[in-house]
């Protein structure tokens, strides 16, 4: 034990200070400790408060040994205190304790003149480092202490977590919104608890499925007996997970087309549907300057709390230390009162019993020396007792001194403290009259009431509740909450609206497309017709020239098809009735009679006109044949270009009708297409007025249901919270009600107990009173002898 300086000017005391062991009967004399009582054989030494009084380093006069621990406990002068510092929470690296105050260098967040506990709200001082934050999360914990060994915040039900900002145990979800059983499968998990976010299990490998109660993809069987699908699945997983890549990637590519953009009718409307988007998120956006406004009251709240705080905290503290000084001192009177009682009792006891042996003495001689041997067995045994208490007394005598010194010089000190306690009292109690004043007027900003008394719906500071009700709607608080609600409402709304765009854009872009083909159809059907016209006109060009050719031959005046028909019927019928022998005879006979003639150039100039006519004639006729035989075959070309050209025509004509049937079903369509067009784009125009009024519509209706929903919500809440209470209330009654039956019945067996004593007492009473009348009586026989 170490004896240091102690500073008497701050008030304070020392816990070791007043520690104290009554010496044995035998014992070493002042300034030295040991036990030289037989048995213990334990030689008395200096005592070392810190040094010897012979080194002049030390300050205290006395000291003993405890026999438990076999340390020295040092009796420190006025002044002087002990240093102890706990080993888990002192910072070894600093050195001693103050030698003035005596305060420990403690490691972070570590408290205490011994740094033997953590600050407030902190724990874990055996990592020998310094205690560490607890944390605890304030919806989910009763206190923001957790437990100092383990860290484990105090948590409501439903919420678990060492810092209670999760479900409780086997347990996944917000535990602020609602909390799911895990229920995994305990043959199929590694663990009961899932996780937190989606409930999903962790399976063991083989094992699937959310609960973890089928055989995984790849694994055949039952579970929890699955074995591997084999090689056969593993390369068809990788073709199928190949095509799903490239799947993903077309996927991709097509999704693409919102980001490089299209062209079409509905651009406009969705970038004012895009801007109108800019705008809400803007507007959510911008709440943070009320979210700031509410973390700047919160901040002032929490500074007049903490100052309120701080300001009970000192005047705790100063009530206790009147208080522990005052309870010392009544405590210190009452032991020695309580000696001088037992001495007055002892005393009066020793000269009763002289009195009674006196008297017993002269009245029965063997009687009385029984009796006196008793009484001095009694006497002896009385007077042990005394000598005892009269060391006690002396002992207490003396501790009555020094506190009586210890008072005596203080007590100037203390009465100034005193009053300067109650002159910063008074200035705190000013400082809270101030503070409570500024109360009201916080109350009413952010909890809607002044809460002074506390509003029943509204609450206020220290009334355990601040608004969050639908009736505080103007307070800051219910603002906030109500803004949050509607920013979380708006941002689902937002994301569903966005969810039905890309919807209504992939109909509108697969619309497109559908009008694209169609449109394609419709040019090429129009190009079909515009071929077959083209067709059909030149077909009847060549028509209309044929005809004009044929008209021009049948217009040129050469022989008519009767005269052709007849002159060729003519020639055919021409027929020569000589066989060939003959004609040799008679161009033999011709050429004899033509050798035998004379005067052959005679004959020959005289004929040679006739030879002349003839050979005209001959070679008239051979062309009239050659004409007749190119007019027949031209009559019959004609014949056939005529049959050609009426199957043409005919072939044109139906050509032409249904060209015209075509272009004519093309021109309905193309009419029907512009109608449609119109009529959509004119649907469209509306659609988009409707949705501009129905946009409106909807934002009062999503106001009117976000207000009507969270005060649906919160009257179910208080309904709940009623009932609970109610049901609490119940339990209260329940239980008082038990433990009514529980102290009626201990009454009742304390009563019975009571009137079993009482009896006795009667019959001990009564054998007292016969015993007092049979000595009286003895008495006055022995005095009448």
């Amino acid at each position: 034990m170490l004896c240091l300086q102690y500073d008497l000017g701050n008030g304070e005391e020392h816990k070791g200070f007043h520690r104290f062991e009554v010496a044995p009967l035998k014992e070493c004399k002042d300034g030295h400790y040991g036990d030289p009582r037989i048995g213990h054989d334990i030689p008395c030494r200096p005592c070392p408060c810190p040094g010897t009084i012979d080194s002049g380093h030390s300050y205290a006069t006395r000291c003993s040994l405890d026999p438990q621990t076999q340390d020295v406990v040092c009796e420190c002068n006025v002044g002087y205190a002990e240093c102890v510092c706990d080993l888990l929470g002192t910072d070894k690296k600093s050195g001693a304790c103050n030698h003035i105050t005596g305060q420990c260098p403690c490691l972070p967040n570590v408290i205490g003149l011994t740094c033997d506990q953590c600050r407030d709200n902190h724990w874990k001082i055996a990592s020998g480092t310094g205690c560490e934050a607890c944390d605890c999360d304030p919806i989910g914990s009763n206190a923001e202490q957790c437990n100092l060994y383990d860290g484990q915040c105090d948590c409501k039900p439903g919420f678990g977590g060492r810092q209670c900002n999760q479900c409780q145990t086997n347990y996944w979800g917000n535990p602020t919104v609602e909390c799911h059983a895990c229920k995994c499968n305990p043959q199929g998990s590694d663990t009961l608890q899932c996780h937190r976010n989606n409930g999903s299990c962790i399976c063991t490998t083989g094992i699937g499925g959310e609960k973890c109660n089928e055989c995984a993809r790849g694994y055949i069987g039952q579970a929890p007996h699955c074995s591997p699908c084999g090689e056969c699945f593993t390369n068809w997983d990788r073709i199928l997970q190949q095509l799903r890549d490239e799947t993903e990637h077309v996927i991709h590519s097509a999704s693409e087309i919102k980001q490089t953009g299209v062209t079409g009718a509905y651009s406009q409307a969705f970038e004012s549907m895009e801007k109108k988007l800019r705008e809400v998120k803007q507007l959510l956006e911008n709440t943070t300057i009320n979210s700031h406004d509410l973390e700047n009251l919160e901040s002032l709240v929490e500074n007049l709390r903490s100052n309120f705080n701080h300001s009970s905290e000192s005047l705790d503290a100063v009530e206790n230390l009147l208080q522990n000084t005052t309870q010392r001192i009544y405590l210190a009177n009452l032991a020695l009162s309580e000696l001088r009682n037992k001495s007055a009792n002892l005393r009066d006891r020793a000269h009763t019993l002289k009195d009674d042996a006196t008297k017993l003495q002269e009245a029965n001689v063997e009687g009385a020396l029984n009796l006196t041997q008793e009484a001095q067995k009694g006497s002896l045994k009385a007077q042990q007792i005394a000598d005892g208490s009269e060391e006690q007394v002396a002992e207490a005598e003396r501790y009555y001194k020094r506190t009586e010194a210890r008072i005596n010089r203080t007590a100037n000190q203390f009465e100034e403290e005193r009053e300067g306690n109650s002159r910063f009292l008074v200035t705190l109690s000013e400082k809270l009259k101030e503070l409570e004043l500024d109360i009201p007027d916080l109350n009413e900003k952010v909890c809607d009431k002044r809460g002074d008394p506390c509003d029943q719906l509204c609450g206020g500071a220290g009334c355990g509740s601040c608004g969050g009700l639908l009736s505080c709607e103007q307070g800051a608080v219910t603002k906030a909450d109500t803004t949050v609600q509607l920013a979380e409402d708006a941002k689902q709304a937002i994301k569903e609206k966005e969810t039905q765009a890309e919807g209504l854009l992939r109909k509108i872009s697969q619309a497109k497309q559908d009008t694209l083909i169609a449109r394609d159809v419709a040019k090429e059907a129009y190009d079909a017709a515009i071929l077959v016209r083209n067709r059909s006109e030149n077909t009847i060009e060549e028509s209309r020239d044929v005809t004009k050719r044929i008209q021009d031959f049948m217009e040129t005046p050469k022989a008519t098809p009767a005269n052709i028909r007849d002159l060729a019927e003519e020639v055919m019928q021409k027929n020569i009735d000589l066989k060939p022998e003959e004609i040799t005879e008679l161009a033999e006979a011709i050429n004899d009679r033509i050798a035998s003639l004379t005067n052959i150039d005679t004959i020959l100039t005289d004929t040679s006109d006739n030879l002349a006519l003839a050979n005209y004639l001959k070679t008239k006729a051979d062309l009239t044949r050659k004409d007749a035989i190119q007019i027949l075959e031209t009559a019959q070309n004609v014949v056939d270009a005529l049959n050609e050209a009426k199957e043409a025509q005919d072939k044109a004509e139906d050509a032409i009708s249904k060209a015209k049937k075509d272009i004519e079903t093309a021109k309905l369509d193309l009419t029907s297409i512009s109608s449609e067009t119109d009529e959509a784009q004119q649907k469209a125009n509306e659609t988009v007025t409707d949705v501009d009024l129905l946009k409106d519509r909807l934002k009062q209706l999503q106001t009117s249901v976000l207000i009507n929903e969270r005060a649906a919500n919160e009257v179910a809440e208080a309904a709940r919270k009623v009932k609970d209470e109610a049901n609490s209330a119940e339990a209260n009654a329940n239980y008082l009600s038990n433990d009514y039956q529980q102290a009626a019945d201990s009454l009742q067996r304390r009563t019975a107990a009571s009137s079993e004593s009482q009896k006795r007492a009667r019959g001990l009473l009564e054998r007292a009173s016969q015993f007092s009348v049979g000595t009286t009586a003895k008495l006055k026989d022995l005095e009448g002898e």
